[in-house]
């Protein structure tokens, strides 16, 4: 039978309704006190409880200054106790259900004791852990496929359990074991609304997950729905843990907000989503299936001239990202953030479907951009004042990370700023459009077959016109120490004061395409193909090559390892200087060099070819 007996003061965490934390533990271990436990098993020199069996003593008799071990239901049976000053509740395996316990000043309890059935109230006792497990049988959260009513039941369960122990001082939430959908009130509503309408996780807060943990969203026809959600947060971390979307469950008919505007395609939900918070980790999360995006940083709500909260120093880390129907990661407004040594895969895939009229019928098949992580701010642009930062996106750092699959291109850069990708592995390509101070170094990116005839990097967009000129927008990008294999195109360069070098370039019809650009280093990059077709290492687009210099580069091709025919023909001002070039043709084939003026090679190697020049005023070797 379970009896009492005396033993030092020990001291443990929270409860139902539970409160700060207050006490001096070093008071709270001072003075003999009674303690509830089993001795059943003594004459074999064993001290074990069954947890699962009914105590078989109440809480009337509790002295002040107690400490009672919970190791067996306690079953309050409705009733409500009024505990003396300085109690101690320590969980043992046993719970304490069905009832309200009435604390006075001094006292504590362990948040592992915490249920949906037991209330406290009175003075808010003092904790001695800051973390929590979450016992899903205990507070009601049921598993499997269940019903919308039993999934919002549990969010709401989990968002009130959430609350509750933060409110008295938790800040690691562990839950292990729980596969478990979660369901949402559907709504139109402002940024703020559809970030409640997820679970929410607070401030100076750890999510703390396993293996075990499953968090799937319930099949809905929602355009903006999500699962999780960090709202204008600090210090949050999500770690461990599996979070599924409906992507293939979710019902795609169309369906009009408060404006009566079609959400039809509803590629707007997320599954984790950082609003203008700080300071967020997340690591070791795999995330898939999204109907929309696996995990999106953004501003809070509005833009950045409404004085909107941005996202600062928001880190990834570890984490999959796959099965997407539009981006795996998507970054709107944010300023340092890292995503590092994740996987990046299968984003957006899945073909169109269309009506007998050619309309597209929204599916679970991908949906634009379709791309692995997309850095796409929104920019206002016009004529005169040409763009203005209504978001922005700036110092992002993409380390070690694998790209596998995705459809339309593993990473895009629509217009942010400082934004790094380095050390990553790719089968498709990187592309930036209106960047600036974009760098690409150091990643190895080999064609799959279904993006061998695809870009490997693309650096900047076309020109725009402000005041009545053309204007090339991007600049100050690098391309640098990249490994790139099988694309039809190596690099694509359109962005002015950049720098492309040391770069190798495998087995592409172009390495260069050299689009547009201004005062940019072109230095040690190497070309190899064996393609039968006229592969080349450079080529011009619209014949303009703007004063350039192209310098230490090394060229092997089957054929002609360089042609300029009528570049610069229309612009006899600009230069195009080789310096300490080595060309290679395997078969014999010469440079030919026609109707371009003022070319120049200093301390050119010629193996197997030459220069066959025609009509072209101011050619120099030397």
């Amino acid at each position: 039978m379970k009896k009492l007996k005396n033993l030092m003061l020990v001291t443990l965490i929270g409860m139902s309704v539970l409160g700060t934390l207050s006490c001096n533990n070093e008071e709270l271990y001072e003075e003999p006190v009674a303690i509830v436990e089993d001795e059943s098993n003594e004459d074999e020199g064993l001290n074990v409880a069954n947890v699962d069996e009914p105590c078989d003593f109440n809480l009337d008799d509790i002295d002040q200054n107690s400490t009672v071990i919970i190791n067996c239901v306690l079953d309050l049976q409705g009733e409500t106790f009024n505990l003396p000053e300085n109690v101690t509740l320590i969980e043992e395996g046993g719970e304490i259900i069905n009832g309200t316990l009435n604390f006075s000043e001094g006292s504590s309890i362990d948040g592992d004791l915490l249920g949906n059935t037991l209330t406290v109230s009175g003075v808010n006792p003092a904790l001695r852990s800051t973390s929590f497990n979450f016992d899903i049988e205990r507070w009601g959260i049921v598993e499997g496929v269940v019903s919308d009513e039993i999934a919002l039941r549990n969010k709401e369960i989990l968002q009130s359990t959430i609350d509750l122990v933060k409110k008295y001082g938790i800040d690691t939430f562990i839950i292990d074991k729980m596969d478990a959908y979660f369901h949402f009130e559907y709504g139109w509503f402002d940024s703020k609304g559809y970030a409640e309408m997820a679970i929410n996780l607070p401030s100076d807060f750890h999510l703390k997950m396993s293996d075990n943990t499953y968090f799937r969203l319930q099949p809905n026809n929602w355009p903006k729905g999500r699962l999780m959600s960090v709202y204008e947060k600090e210090n949050v971390k999500i770690s461990g843990g599996n979070f599924y979307g409906d992507r293939y469950t979710h019902d795609y008919s169309d369906i009009f907000d408060e404006l009566n505007i079609s959400r039809g395609t509803h590629e707007w939900p997320g599954l984790i989503i950082v609003d203008g918070s700080k300071n967020v980790l997340v690591d070791n999360v795999y995330c898939t299936e999204s109907t929309g995006d696996a995990f999106i940083v953004g501003a809070s709500n509005g833009f950045r001239y409404q004085n909107t909260s941005y996202n600062q120093n928001i880190k990834i880390t570890n984490s999959t990202f796959t099965e997407s129907r539009r981006n795996n990661i998507t970054v709107t407004d944010g300023e340092d953030i890292y995503i590092e040594n994740c996987l990046i895969s299968g984003a957006g895939n899945g073909d169109d479907i269309f009506d007998s009229s050619n309309n597209k019928i929204f599916s679970s098949a991908g949906v634009a951009p379709r791309v692995g992580i997309d850095i796409e701010p929104i920019r206002g642009w016009n004529e005169t004042d040409g763009f203005t930062y209504y978001e922005k996106v700036e110092r992002v750092y993409v380390k070690g990370c694998t790209f596998v699959n995705n459809n339309r291109a593993s990473f895009v850069d629509y217009s942010g700023v400082d934004v790094t990708v380095e050390n990553c592995i790719s089968d498709n390509g990187f592309s930036s459009a209106y960047s600036t101070g974009g760098k690409y170094l150091n990643n190895t990116l080999i064609a799959s077959d279904l993006n061998k005839n695809g870009t490997g990097i693309t650096m900047g967009s076309m020109d725009v016109t402000i005041n009545g000129e053309a204007t090339q927008l991007s600049e100050k990008n690098i391309v640098k120490g990249n490994s790139i294999e099988g694309f039809v195109i190596g690099t694509v360069v359109r962005s002015n004061n950049s720098e492309v070098s040391n770069n190798s370039y495998l087995n592409c019809w172009v390495g260069l395409k050299i689009l547009k650009t201004e005062n940019t280093i072109f230095d040690g990059n190497d070309f190899k193909s064996s393609r039968t077709s006229d592969s080349r290492a450079i080529s011009f687009f619209e014949g303009v090559a703007k004063n350039l210099t192209l310098s230490n580069m090394t060229v092997e091709m089957p054929r002609k390892p360089l042609d300029l025919i009528g570049i610069n023909k229309n612009n006899t001002d600009y230069y195009l200087n080789f310096v300490n070039c080595k060309f290679t043709s395997e078969q014999g084939y010469s440079i030919e060099i026609k109707d371009t003026p003022n070319v120049t090679f200093t301390n050119t190697t010629l193996t197997n070819t030459k220069f066959d020049v025609t009509n072209s005023i101011n050619f120099i070797t030397k």
